[in-house]
């Protein structure tokens, strides 16, 4: 793989803008990566200055300390781990067994590269690994269905020990890309794998572009605050779909996530029908502050942000209603705007869509987690 920077052509005309140092590392043509990823964080505000690494031997320039990858300085290293991980030091004949075998030697190479990272990389820098997709072609190469679930439950073990990798003090963090393809999207490309050893679809590369954009944000200390909705509409006659998105911004704020009503409409409305609803996931106390008025929406959020004492950059304002959304994005440019769109049994998946309140750890976590794990927070705005 040949290594490269890849500078953001925007920097010259945008010298202010917030850059983050990554270094890309794999096998075969990762650097197809980046174009998705610095896309991804361009949306988010972020310029990426990026170097592709890995010529030779795969993941060397995380154990050298004289590579072109620490030569870098890079904040964040990607090391993608790509669907072929593993199965290229398994022999063939193979028995589940053996396919143990070499994840649990490639998960113990992974931790040493991670103490090598940390070691080697500039102070706060994170490297980031990824879970590896199970690929038909390998599961069914066993006849046996009694193998095929065993090998199931080994390879679900293994992407389980590299989840439990992840380790903000030690500057480790793990991307699950289960979602990624769950949602449909195919892990591997047989042909480029067979001929240019490049074995992750581009759309894979696209999901996990996105899933690092939003760790990236994370790390820089750039989750959203506050999510301000409007609740009209809410009790129709598709209740149902309105009631599993309340409960998705019931558990959002169970996590420090501040909710706020901004509704066009008389206060005296707005308060009895957060009292008089008992069936509604959502009550009066999960909302840090109630806005009824029949003024805009804009200057609603603007009320919001004040009254919480939070920037304006810190709200996501999610509505259905296209004038609403658009009036927001003109006045209050730096707000985030989701548009649910008409649809309520989609408004769950467009909320989450990009992360907008994901951070590296939780303040609580410390005291919860195991001894070992989770010690420090990992601070924001380091870049």
């Amino acid at each position: 793989m040949r290594e490269r920077d890849c500078v953001p052509t925007g920097y010259a005309h945008h010298p202010d803008t917030p850059t983050v140092r990554v270094a890309v590392t794999g096998r075969g043509t990762v650097g197809e990566l980046v174009p998705a990823l610095t896309g991804q964080l361009a949306r988010h505000g972020i310029l990426a200055r990026t170097r592709v690494c890995g010529s030779g031997e795969r993941f060397a320039g995380l154990a050298d300390p004289r590579s072109p990858l620490y030569a870098h300085a890079p904040d964040v290293t990607l090391c993608v781990l790509d669907p072929l991980t593993v199965w290229d030091k398994v022999p063939t004949p193979w028995q589940p067994i053996e396919v143990s075998v070499a994840a649990e030697r490639q998960r113990k190479v992974l931790g040493e590269l991670a103490e090598a990272h940390a070691a080697h990389a500039p102070a706060g820098a994170t490297l980031v690994l990824n879970t590896v997709p199970l690929l038909h072609r390998f599961t069914h190469q066993l006849t046996s269905l009694t193998q095929r679930a065993e090998l199931g439950g080994l390879w679900r073990q293994f992407n389980a020990d590299l989840l439990y990798m992840a380790d903000p003090s030690a500057g480790v963090a793990v991307l699950d890309l289960e979602p990624v393809t769950s949602a449909g999207v195919r892990a591997d490309e047989p042909r480029t794998g067979a001929y240019a050893d490049a074995h992750c679809t581009t759309e894979l590369l696209a999901g996990y572009a996105r899933e690092a954009a939003h760790l990236i944000r994370g790390l820089r200390g750039a989750a959203k605050k506050c999510l301000v909705l409007d609740l009209d509409r809410t009790r129709t006659l598709r209740g149902a779909a309105f009631a599993a998105f309340q409960r998705t911004i019931k558990q959002l704020a169970s996590q420090g996530v501040l909710l706020a009503v901004c509704s066009r409409n008389d206060p005296e409305a707005v308060a009895r029908a957060l009292a008089t609803h008992p069936e509604s996931p959502l009550e009066a106390d999960d909302f840090a502050t109630v806005l009824a008025d029949w003024g805009s929406k804009a200057e609603g959020v603007r009320t919001v942000a004040a009254r919480l004492g939070l920037a304006p950059e810190a709200v996501v304002f999610a509505d259905d209603t296209p004038f609403e959304r658009e009036s927001v994005r003109a006045e209050v440019p730096r707000a985030v705007v989701v548009p649910l769109g008409g649809e309520p049994a989609l408004h769950v998946e467009r909320l989450l869509a990009d992360g907008w309140f994901d951070t590296p750890v939780l303040p609580d976590e410390e005291r919860r987690a195991p001894a070992g794990r989770w010690a420090h927070p990992v601070g924001g705005g380091r870049w």
